[in-house]
């Protein structure tokens, strides 16, 4: 990702509360805060800190209701939050996994949060041995509740979670699927079917953005196995579609992506984003009389 004059390496989670927006990237998660707005009505956020976590592989982000930020540290397998003085602190960990470490047991991806709490999870497959999430990687995926309970089973590649009335929708990037599964009574259904690897999913008045990307050709026999199973593409884009029937509304196509991870809706017409100025650098400010 880049922006203004500067970038962040290694983008994944990002998530968007009331006036404060995280990033996570290769080595932390950044805050930004809405300051302010352009002449065209684009929102204007400034970066206000950088908490460095180290290469833990960031996925999904959550604020609760105290500003405090809790993410998916994917590389650990737990649900960590940010506090003073330490990389990260270790919330929660879904049971089957083994002992704490940077052994990336089940690629713990996804995370639902709202109202201040972890609802539901994703992960790539259910394992108490380093990297095991790898073997059969393709039809393992699990849906937890918050508490780490199994919804569901036998996934292919699961990411996104996202509540909808009393079920759950998800992306499946194994097979190109938006799938629904009921918590009350185990049932799996297809709500439809795009093109792409899926990843990034979000909700927007009754509309499900999601993201497809090209097969990514480091995979190497997962992506000779993926191109036999969904629709390839050459870029990327965001397929809008209407979450209760499955219909597809329309597609925006960014050719200039490599890849989507996450998705968030802010609707506004344009964000722009200011850089904290590094030690010694001249900046400028307003006094509000």
């Amino acid at each position: 990702m880049q922006i203004a004059d500067w970038q962040i390496p290694g983008p994944m989670g990002l998530h968007l509360r009331d006036s404060m927006l995280c990033v996570g990237w290769s080595e932390g998660i950044k805050t930004f805060h809405n300051v302010g707005i352009t002449d065209d009505g684009s929102a204007i956020y400034a970066e206000t800190t950088d908490h460095r976590t180290g290469p833990v592989s960031i996925h999904d982000i959550g604020i609760d209701d105290a500003g405090k930020i809790w993410f998916l540290n994917t590389l650990y397998s737990c649900l960590c939050s940010l506090q003073p003085g330490v990389s990260f602190a270790v919330e929660w960990a879904p049971p089957f996994t083994g002992p704490l470490g940077p052994y990336d047991y089940c690629h713990l991806n996804g995370m639902y949060f709202d109202e201040g709490q972890a609802r539901y999870f994703t992960a790539l497959g259910v394992s108490n041995l380093p990297q095991g999430w790898r073997d059969n990687v393709l039809g393992r995926g699990v849906l937890l509740t918050g508490e780490g309970n199994l919804v569901a089973e036998g996934l292919s590649l699961p990411h996104s979670p996202i509540q909808v009335g009393d079920g759950v929708i998800f992306v499946e990037a194994g097979n190109g699927r938006v799938s629904h599964v009921d918590p009350t009574t185990l049932r799996y259904a297809v709500r439809c079917e795009l093109p792409g690897v899926l990843r990034g999913a979000a909700l927007h008045e009754g509309n499900l953005f999601v993201g497809s990307s090209r097969v990514r050709a480091s995979s190497g026999l997962v992506a000779d196995a993926l191109a036999q199973r969904i629709r390839a593409i050459d870029g990327c884009r965001i397929t809008v579609v209407d979450v209760r029937t499955g219909e597809t509304l329309g597609a925006i196509e960014l050719p200039m992506l490599e890849e989507i991870s996450t998705i968030i809706v802010v609707p506004v017409p344009g964000i722009v984003f200011e850089r904290a100025p590094p030690p010694g650098e001249p900046f400028t400010y307003i006094v509000q009389a």
